[in-house]
Order: C-alpha cells, then sequence, then structure tokens
C-alpha cells in the first residue's frame, strides 16, 4: 500500500492505495474547525452561558429559491464555546462540529470521505462560517459549498430559551396551524397543508403534518425566545421544498402567522403536478385545546363540510353536525358516505367520501383550528388535488 497526496481545483485530496479499482461513493462527512484569531480555549464570554444553548435555523440561498442549496440546522454551543449539531441541504443530512471564537465567529470545514477497494481520500465538501449577534439571541452565517457547481447559502437562526420545569416555556402547549394553498396550480395545490405541535415545557417542539400533495412529514427543533420555528422539509428526493418560519404568540392569544415557500421540481411521470409548482404558502393557526366530553372542539355544531376543485365538476356542500365528542354526522347534501374521524388529542382529522359522479371513495386529511374556528385540509382526485373545508353555518 502506498499513500498519496494530490492537489485537484484548490482542494488538498488525501488517498490510500490498497488494490483494485472500483466504484468511488461517499462514506462519511469529517468536520475541521478553523481557529479563529485571537481564540483563547476557555476564554469567558456572556456569548457562551451555562447551560448549554441550542440554536436552530434555516440555510437559504441569498436570491432565489434552490431545493438542493437550501435546508436547516441545529446545534448546540457548550460554555467552553464548541459546538456540535447537525444540517440538512437538500437530500443530505450532515454533522457538523467545531469552536466559536470569544466574540462568538466560527467557520468549520467539512470533508467528504470517499473510498473505493483501490482509495480512500477527503476532499473540502462544505465551509460552514456562523457568527453570533451581539447583544442578541441571533445567529447568521453561510454554507458554502464546493463541486461540481459551487454555491453559497445564508443561514439565520436563533438561541432557544433558557427555559427548564421551574422556568417552564411560555409557549407551552398544543397548537393547529394549516397552509393554505392556491387557485393557481403553478403556485400550489388547492387544498390546505397542516401541522400539529407540541410545545414542552424546554420549548422543545414537536412537529407532525402533511402537505397538500399528502407528502407527510415530521420534524423536531426548539422554541427561540422570540417564540420563532424554522420548518424545512425537503421533498422529491431533496429535489423539491417546503421552507419557511412558524411565529408563535404565547397563551392566551396562542396565535400563530407564518411565511413559506414550496418548490416542487416538474416529474413528468407523476400523476399529480407534472409540471411541478413554486410560490409562497402562508400560515395560519394558534393554541389547540382538546376538548372535553362536554365540550365541542369548535365552537359552533351546525356547519358545513365542503369539497372543492380536486377533478370535481363544481363544490359540494353537506349539512352538518358536530357534537361535543368530535363526531360529525352529515344531515343533507350532494357528498355520499361521508365519514370523520377527529384526534381529539392533537386536532388532526381524516375521513372518506364518495364522489357522486364518480361513485370512487376518496381518502382526506386535515387538521381544526380553533383560533379561526374552522377545520381545513386537503383530498387527491383522479389527477388534480382538492380543498376540504369544515365552517359554521352561514
Amino acid at each position: 500500500m502506498f499513500k498519496l497526496v494530490l492537489w485537484v481545483g484548490g482542494t488538498v485530496l488525501f488517498g490510500a492505495f490498497s488494490g483494485i479499482a472500483a466504484e468511488r461513493r461517499v462514506e462519511r462527512y469529517v468536520s475541521k474547525s478553523v481557529v479563529m484569531e485571537g481564540f483563547v480555549p476557555g476564554t469567558t464570554t456572556n456569548l457562551f452561558p451555562a447551560p448549554n444553548s441550542q440554536f436552530n435555523g434555516l440555510i437559504t440561498p441569498a436570491t432565489g429559491l434552490y431545493p438542493e442549496q437550501s435546508g436547516y440546522f441545529r446545534i448546540t454551543v457548550y460554555p467552553n464555546g464548541t459546538y456540535s449539531g447537525t444540517m440538512h441541504v437538500g437530500a443530505r443530512k450532515v454533522s457538523i462540529n467545531g469552536v466559536f471564537s470569544p466574540d462568538g465567529r466560527s467557520s468549520t470545514y467539512i470533508y467528504g470521505v470517499y473510498y473505493d477497494c483501490c482509495w480512500s481520500y477527503y476532499y473540502l465538501t462544505w465551509i460552514v462560517n456562523f457568527r453570533m449577534i451581539a447583544g442578541t439571541d441571533e445567529i447568521q452565517g453561510s454554507v458554502e459549498y464546493f463541486g461540481s457547481s459551487a454555491w453559497t447559502s445564508e443561514v439565520l437562526g436563533f438561541r432557544s430559551g433558557p427555559w427548564n420545569s421551574k422556568n417552564p416555556s411560555p409557549f407551552q402547549g398544543r397548537y393547529t396551524v394549516r397552509f393554505p394553498g392556491s387557485t393557481d396550480p403553478a403556485i400550489a395545490p388547492p387544498g390546505d397543508g397542516y401541522a400539529s405541535l407540541n410545545v414542552d415545557v424546554k420549548g422543545s417542539v414537536k412537529i407532525s403534518g402533511a402537505l397538500a400533495d399528502n407528502f407527510k412529514y415530521s420534524r423536531s427543533g426548539v422554541l427561540s425566545t422570540n417564540g420563532y420555528v424554522p420548518i424545512s422539509v425537503a421533498t422529491d428526493n431533496g429535489n423539491g421544498i417546503f421552507i419557511g418560519w412558524l411565529t408563535l404568540t404565547p397563551p392566551p392569544s396562542g396565535e400563530i402567522i407564518g411565511d413559506f415557500v414550496w418548490n416542487t421540481p416538474p416529474n413528468y411521470n407523476a400523476t399529480y403536478y407534472p409540471a411541478g409548482f413554486a410560490g409562497p404558502v402562508p400560515a395560519f393557526g394558534g393554541i389547540y385545546v382538546a376538548p372535553s366530553a362536554t365540550n365541542s372542539v369548535l365552537s359552533w355544531t351546525d356547519g358545513v363540510f365542503e369539497l372543492a376543485d380536486g377533478n370535481l365538476s363544481a363544490p359540494l356542500v353537506n349539512q352538518i353536525t358536530l357534537s361535543p365528542d368530535g363526531k360529525l354526522t352529515s344531515n343533507s347534501g350532494p357528498i355520499e358516505k361521508l365519514t370523520f374521524s377527529l384526534n381529539r388529542k392533537t386536532g388532526v382529522f381524516n375521513g372518506r367520501f364518495r364522489e357522486p359522479q364518480s361513485g370512487i371513495s376518496r381518502s382526506y386529511f386535515g387538521a381544526v383550528v380553533q383560533f379561526d374556528d374552522l377545520g381545513g385540509g386537503y383530498f387527491l382526485g383522479l389527477n388534480q388535488g382538492g380543498l376540504v373545508s369544515l365552517l359554521p353555518a352561514p
């Protein structure tokens, strides 16, 4: 065996020869922190308070939205200025670790480790730069990628709150959110995507939900001191993305608002939206309180269940009764075989109906949003998405 060092395009490749050639592949990534000027290990600074601090945020291009250049990160910063965590960019998940200088700067080189039966070697893949903004809980920076097409994306994130069981987060509780679609299929499907959030005493957030094309997802993160929650969902094997921020207001208001971008690439073999779509998607929601046996999940009992789009020739509306135990009764209307099941703990619902024209049975999914006193969701028709709405009687 012999070792080899190569210089290729400004990148040092370290390799070792061991046998007959075979196909190369990425095995893992290795982080190497660059010691910033003026760094002194263990230097006391209020940027790294005890106990550990957590930051999470988004990775986005400076202009436009390219799924392979977008994602999110989450790091834990320790009192001595070191940090560790992960970043997700496109379909890639990469472990990162490094060290901050006393003024809150960090630069970490990440090398891809490739090997085959003849060679194993490292080469520079990413440079991750972080910079804490003094006097705030904000962190900024950049992710630089070195590959066949190099690019640089921006980093923005926030520190989690100093919350624990004795000092609980003011945001603690359950929330539901809907992501209204668009009447323009070039922007987004017409249905409502949804999310259910649970915030614990420490401000840790667990999120689960679905997009209006029936892409299911789950995420975890930490709520920042200002109530921000980043969400980034890679779709289409990393070629698509749903990304943005939710902003929570603590109870008793408990409101949630947000702005997202959804980018799905063309896939001409796809049943739904083969031309793809890209555009803004808002978020609306708020605190969710599970109903008791005598309190309805929404303020009203008599309402309407409406279906629109999804290859329907016209909207369909049934008169319904929503009982305190979460059961829905269809009283009249053209929608046949309508069923409804509510998860009282989370506010998420699902069910089925039969199209009156085709006789085909369809599934639907969604969530109730108590803040807006309604329910929103989606279904998939023959080759188009559709909107599901639960509304009070007019």
